[in-house]
C-alpha cells in the first residue's frame, strides 16, 4: 500500500534534507551534510579493535572515503538499483562500504558476519547481488557459494595483508575479485546519485515463521524518520560520545549506529570485538562513553559478572538504553545499583526501521515497559474485532503507517507484504497491552518467531539445517523462555530408524547449525520424538509443541492430523 506521510509532522524535518529537487540520498544525509552543517572537523568515528588498537576518523574523512569508494564501485560495474550485499565484520570499511553502495544509488544489503553459508547463499540469491563487499577472514565463505548466485559479478574484498594481490587468486571462484583498497576512486567531481525519495536504499532481511527470510525494503527519505527518532531518543548533546553495540548486519546496527547518529553529528564509538564485561567497561572509560546503547541480552551478561563493573571509572555513562527484546526490571535494578542509571527500554522491528516506542529522558521509566510513542508516531492496541483494546487489555499492536522509516515492501514478496497492512493500521505482528498512562508493555509475538540475544530467529532456517543431516528425517523448532538469551531454540527431531540421540551426535548437531545459519541459532535442547504433531494440511503445529514442553494446555486441536 502507498505510505502517506503525516505531512503536518514530518514536513519540518523533511525540510532539513533533500537537494532542494525533490530527491535525496540517505548515505548524502548521513555523512556529508553534517559536513555542510559545521562538523567536517569532528570526530564520527572511534573505532578500537580487541588488541586496543584504535583508529579515528573525522566527518570529512568519512565523507571523502566514502565518495572515493563509491565511485570506484560505479567504476568496477555497480548499476544504480543493484543490489550489492555487505559482509563484513565491525571494521571501519563496513560503514565506508554501505555508504558508498548507497552514494552510487545502488541498494546496499547488510549481512551479519556471523551468518553460515545456507544463510547468507539464500539471502543473495533471493535479492539477486550483483555485488559482495567482504573480508579476508570472510572471503573463503563467499567464495564457496559465489557458483550458485547466478547474478553475483563482482566480490570486493578488504584485507589488511600486505600481500592483498594474492586474494584474487581462487579457480573455484565465478564471480571477479577485486581488493577493496583498489577500488577507492579519487574523483573530486564526484556527487552521490540523487534518488527520488521513495527509491530502495537498503534492504535487510528478515525471519519467518515459514518460507524463506524476506527481505524489508526502505526508502532514501527513510533518514528522515532515523535522524528524528534518534534525536528525541537519545537525546544526543555536541559533546556526547554515542555508541550502539549492535552489528551493522541488523537494522539497530545500521538505523542507529549509522544513518541516525551521524545525521545528528554525533561522535560514535564502534568496539571489534565481541561481547566481554571487561572490554566493555574498558571502552566506556577510554572514550568517554556517555549514551550506550545495546541489548537486554548483553545487559544481564553484564550482570552476571558483579565484580567487573567496580574495576572501571563509568562516570562519563549519562543514559543507558536496550532494544531487542523486553528489559525485565531485574537489570534496571542492578543499573542503578552499580551504575547509578536507570536503562531506557526501546521497541522498534526490521519493517519500521527506526525507533517507534521508547522510554526516555523526560518520561517516568515504567519497569516492564517498553515506553510511550514517539511524538509523530501512531500506536494503538486493537482487541479480536479491530476495536482498541483497553487499558491493561492484551491484543494486536498496530501502528498508523504515515512516517518514512517504515518499510515499503518485502522483495519480490508482494501478497506478504499487503497482508502486514489492514484497516489503514500496519500490524506488527506483536501482542502488547497499554496502561492508563499510555505506556505499552511487549506480550509476544503473533506467530512462531523466536528473539534470541534480539535477534529474530525463524524456525524453518533451523529446520532447514537440521533435516540436511542424514540422520534426520523430519524437525520443528521452538523457542522457549530463557533467563540469558530472552529466548532459546528448542529442535523436535524424528531420526531414521536405529539412530538414537546421543551426546556425540548432539555435539554434531549444533555445530552443524552454527556453521549453516548462525550461532545464536544452535539449538540449546535438542529431543527425540516419533512424530512430530501436524495438521491435516501437514503443517507442523509448533504451538502445540511449545504449550507441551512448558505444560500448558494444548488448545484448539480441531485440524491435527490423525
Amino acid at each position: 500500500m502507498p505510505l502517506i506521510l503525516n505531512e503536518d509532522f514530518w514536513l519540518p524535518i523533511e525540510k532539513k534534507f533533500g537537494f532542494g529537487n525533490g530527491r535525496y540520498n540517505l548515505a548524502f544525509e548521513t555523512i556529508d551534510r553534517p559536513c555542510l552543517d559545521g562538523f567536517g572537523d569532528k570526530t564520527a568515528l572511534l573505532w578500537v579493535n580487541y588488541k586496543g588498537e584504535e583508529k579515528k576518523f573525522k566527518y570529512s574523512e568519512l565523507s571523502s572515503l566514502s565518495n572515493d569508494f563509491s565511485a570506484g564501485l560505479v567504476g568496477a560495474g555497480l548499476k544504480k538499483g543493484e543490489r550489492a550485499f555487505i559482509y563484513m565484520e565491525k571494521v571501519p570499511e563496513v560503514y565506508i562500504g554501505i555508504l558508498g553502495v548507497i552514494k552510487a544509488g545502488a541498494i546496499a544489503c547488510p549481512l551479519f558476519s556471523g551468518f553460515g553459508k545456507n544463510a547468507l547463499a539464500e539471502r543473495m540469491i533471493d535479492g539477486e547481488a550483483a555485488f559482495v563487499i567482504t573480508t579476508d577472514f570472510l572471503r573463503d565463505e563467499v567464495v564457496e557459494i559465489s557458483k550458485n548466485i547466478g547474478s553475483l559479478r563482482t566480490i570486493v574484498v578488504h584485507s589488511d595483508r600486505s600481500d592483498r594481490h594474492t586474494i584474487k587468486d581462487d579457480a573455484n571462484c565465478k564471480a571477479e575479485v577485486i581488493c577493496f583498497n583498489d577500488i577507492y576512486t579519487k574523483n573530486p567531481s564526484f556527487k552521490p546519485c540523487e534518488m527520488q525519495p521513495d527509491e530502495c536504499a537498503v534492504i535487510h532481511y528478515t525471519s519467518g515463521t515459514t518460507g524463506k527470510p524476506k527481505g524489508a525494503v526502505h526508502r532514501h527519505m527513510a533518514i528522515m524518520g532515523h535522524y528524528y527518532s534518534t534525536r528525541e531518543t537519545f537525546a544526543l548533546e555536541s559533546d556526547d560520545v554515542y555508541w550502539c553495540t549492535a552489528d551493522p548486519g541488523w537494522i539497530t546496527g545500521t538505523s542507529h549506529g549509522i544513518f541516525g547518529p551521524w545525521s545528528n553529528g554525533a561522535t560514535m564509538v564502534v568496539y571489534e570485538g565481541g561481547f566481554d564485561a571487561s572490554k566493555w567497561y574498558e571502552t566506556i572509560e577510554r572514550f568517554g562513553v556517555s549514551v550506550l546503547y545495546t541489548s537486554p541480552t548483553a545487559i544481564r551478561q553484564l550482570m552476571k559478572e558483579p565484580a567487573a563493573v567496580k574495576k572501571y571509572d563509568l562516570g562519563s555513562l549519562k543514559r543507558i538504553y536496550s532494544v531487542g527484546e523486553p528489559l525485565n526490571p531485574e537489570a534496571i535494578e542492578w543499573s542503578l545499583r552499580n551504575i547509578g542509571l536507570t536503562i531506557y527500554d526501546t521497541w522498534f522491528q526490521t519493517e519500521t526501521g527506526a525507533i517507534m516506542i521508547t522510554n526516555r529522558p523526560g518520561l517516568d521509566v515504567r519497569k516492564g515497559s517498553m515506553g510511550t510513542p514517539l511524538p509523530g508516531i501512531t500506536a494503538m492496541v486493537l482487541d479480536e474485532k479491530g476495536n482498541p483494546a483497553g487499558p491493561g487489555a492484551i491484543g494486536d499492536l498496530v501502528l498508523k503507517p504515515d512516517f518514512p522509516s517504515l518499510f515499503t515492501a518485502y522483495w519480490k514478496k508482494e501478497e506478504i507484504y499487503a497482508a502486514r497492512f489492514r484497516n489503514g493500521f500496519y500490524l506488527t505482528g506483536d501482542r502488547a497491552c497499554r496502561d492508563e498512562k499510555g505506556y505499552f508493555r511487549f506480550v509476544s509475538r503473533n506467530d512462531d518467531v523466536m528473539k534470541v540475544s534480539g535477534h529474530l530467529l525463524g524456525p524453518f532456517e533451523v529446520e532447514s539445517a537440521l533435516l540436511e543431516l542424514d540422520e534426520i528425517v523430519e524437525s520443528a523448532v521452538i523457542g522457549l523462555p530463557d533467563e540469558a538469551t530472552g529466548e532459546a531454540p528448542m529442535a523436535f527431531v524424528v531420526f531414521k530408524s536405529g539412530i538414537a540421540l546421543d551426546r556425540k551426535l548432539e555435539m554434531k548437531i549444533r555445530a552443524y547449525v552454527r556453521t549453516k545459519v548462525a550461532s545464536y541459532a544452535v539449538p540449546k535442547k535438542i529431543k527425540a520424538v516419533e512424530k512430530l504433531p501436524k495438521t491435516r494440511s501437514g503443517k507442523i503445529m509448533r504451538r502445540m509443541l511449545k504449550n507441551l514442553e512448558l505444560g500448558l494446555e494444548t488448545g484448539d486441536t480441531s485440524t491435527l492430523e490423525e
